[in-house]
């Protein structure tokens, strides 16, 4: 076989989820910098990373509506690196989304939702002012709505396709991949509902009941109204970082609001399973 036509799988690889948790990230150690040279820079790789998890979510959608059309790949390949950012947040919606009368696509324009933030990304990579104006934009940009902003187009567009939207947009994360009980990983929907109610968000039997659990997610994580209530939810959640379990054969993944911070993480491991939870 041609080394250009084989494929590549991994585990723990998404490129919808590693932008959009790079933008959460970076947006929020933009808005905790100590200094104006940390704040630019995180504030820059904040903007860089909205525009890949929205380019890359608008990728996967056309791709997997391309794929059930039964479309070849080659059609496939060239409609996605053909297409502005532009033409992807504006005309793509309609099309891998259907009309529905409820949301009109055509004449919500998502792109011009984000455009002065992509804006501000292209100038601060290609700068071409004689002065330092294009810092005064950046002081001005507020990473939080930033980040809701991209969560809030997704949330919609997943809402008018008539499927839940990821757990990962509400900006926790699950940590425990490969024996480290810090290192991030994208779990599927099921895991996030358990531990949830461990959390104390549903019962742990509605947890594992298939019935239950389908319409707590419908209820959740199905709606922009699901969406807005859960994160504030979140937000109002005493603690960052899910109760420790172990249900003897090693840890479970815990969710995370901090998922970046492995101090939070390894100081929130029982002192009695510190030792066997740290990687070697």
């Amino acid at each position: 076989m041609d080394q250009s036509q084989r494929h590549h799988w991994r585990w723990n690889v998404d490129p919808v989820w590693e932008s959009f948790s790079g933008m959460v990230e970076e947006a929020w150690h933009g808005e905790n910098a100590q200094n104006d040279f940390a704040r630019a820079k995180h504030l820059r790789s904040a903007l860089s990373f909205a525009s890949t998890s929205l380019e890359a979510f608008s990728n996967r959608c056309m791709r997997e509506w391309l794929e059930q059309q039964n479309s070849p790949e080659e059609q496939i390949y060239g409609k996605l690196k053909k297409a502005s950012l532009r033409e992807k947040l504006n005309n793509w919606p309609a099309e891998f989304c259907g009309r529905r009368r409820d949301v009109d696509f055509p004449a919500l324009k998502l792109f011009y939702v984000v455009a002065d933030y992509h804006d501000l990304r292209n100038e601060l990579i290609h700068p071409k002012d004689k002065d330092h104006s294009i810092y005064d934009r950046l002081d001005g940009l507020q990473a939080q709505e930033l980040v809701n902003t991209v969560s809030q187009i997704i949330v919609s567009i997943c809402e008018a396709q008539r499927t839940i939207y990821p757990y990962w947009i509400l900006g926790w994360n699950f940590v425990g991949f490969n024996g480290d009980p810090s290192w991030p990983c994208v779990l599927p929907t099921s895991e996030f509902v358990h531990t949830m109610a461990r959390m104390g968000f549903l019962k742990p039997e509605e947890a594992f009941d298939y019935e239950a659990s389908i319409a707590w997610q419908t209820r959740y994580l199905g709606s922009r109204q699901g969406f807005y209530e859960l994160r504030a939810a979140l937000h109002d959640f005493p603690e960052d970082i899910s109760p420790y379990v172990d249900f003897g054969w090693g840890p479970v993944p815990r969710l995370c609001r901090h998922w970046w911070d492995r101090e939070l993480i390894l100081g929130s491991v029982p002192r009695s399973q510190a030792r066997r939870s740290s990687p070697a």
